[in-house]
């Protein structure tokens, strides 16, 4: 009976995924997002400009923590998302199963979970946490411009972008917990009590 109701379960959000990409489609779909919506996707492909930003976080005394934080948690999300979320799942792209043409390139890799939001969640969370608020907030902002991108353009399924928010606040997590760790045995390695 168990294995029924999961399969169920799993068949209902897959059926309610296609049906807010459908939705989106269908209600949203215009000339001005197709224009702006590849654009704001872009700025997210390469993870170069998250590690970019770590690096000259670093080389300022006031933002080194953050940086640190910043690249740490980026290094941990591509091992989380790239690495072993989505071999593992092997998800293919809405695009794909749902046979809708894109105004955008396909992608070689699995659909879950979504990189773009992995990686912006990332920065959202770790700005959020090392109290620059205000910068944290725009960056919140962008943040729901890239996953609403990656949908609008049938790149990913909701879930997908769920599972990216989930493994870019997991990264965090456990960014600052190993720095936390390293700088407790610092501490105590130099007498600091």
């Amino acid at each position: 009976m168990a294995p029924f109701l999961l399969i169920h379960c799993i068949h209902d959000i897959m059926d309610w995924d296609a049906g807010v990409l459908m939705w989106i489609r269908d209600n949203l779909s215009c000339g001005f997002l197709d224009a702006v919506m590849p654009v704001i996707s872009r700025i997210c492909t390469a993870d170069i400009i998250w590690f970019i930003a770590a690096l000259l976080m670093i080389r300022d005394r006031r933002t080194r923590k953050a940086g640190t934080v910043l690249l740490l948690a980026l290094v941990i999300s591509i091992l989380i998302a790239n690495i072993i979320l989505k071999p593992a799942v092997g998800r293919i792209r809405p695009y794909d199963a749902l046979d809708v043409p894109i105004i955008v390139s396909p992608s070689s890799e699995y659909s879950f979970p979504s990189g773009h939001t992995t990686g912006v969640t990332v920065m959202a969370s770790v700005l959020l946490l090392s109290g620059y608020r205000k910068a944290g907030y725009w960056m919140c902002v962008f943040a729901v411009m890239v996953m609403f991108s990656r949908m609008y353009l049938f790149m990913h399924y909701p879930t997908d972008i769920m599972g990216g928010i989930l493994a870019g606040i997991a990264s965090v997590a456990f960014a600052f917990a190993v720095l936390e760790i390293y700088e407790i045995g610092r501490s105590e390695g130099n007498g600091v009590r």
